[in-house]
């Protein structure tokens, strides 16, 4: 992990906030040793953006998740909603 520094200064055009990324380097090791203990699978989501590197799942990781869950259970959903929508109608 990193620490976000901001910094607003002055130039000729104006004020300009710049950022500062700071990285301890503690945090360093831990991220390459990490890195070395995840299997592929996990590093394979991480880089397309779908984990983070907490290992929870991002908002885009989340869609494809339930895109997944949709088409794999379609049929059973579409089972439960006509039971649902047979005993609204009792």
């Amino acid at each position: 992990m990193h620490e976000q520094y901001y910094c607003v200064t002055s130039w000729n055009s104006g004020p300009v906030r710049v950022s500062v990324n700071y990285t301890n380097p503690k945090n360093s090791m831990l991220s390459t040793l990490a890195k070395k203990l995840i299997d592929k699978d996990l590093r394979t989501l991480i880089k397309a953006g779908f984990m983070d590197d907490s290992l929870n799942l991002t908002q885009e990781g989340k869609q494809e998740v339930w895109a997944l869950l949709y088409d794999k259970f379609k049929k059973d959903l579409v089972e439960a909603a006509e039971e649902k929508l047979e005993e609204d109608r009792e």
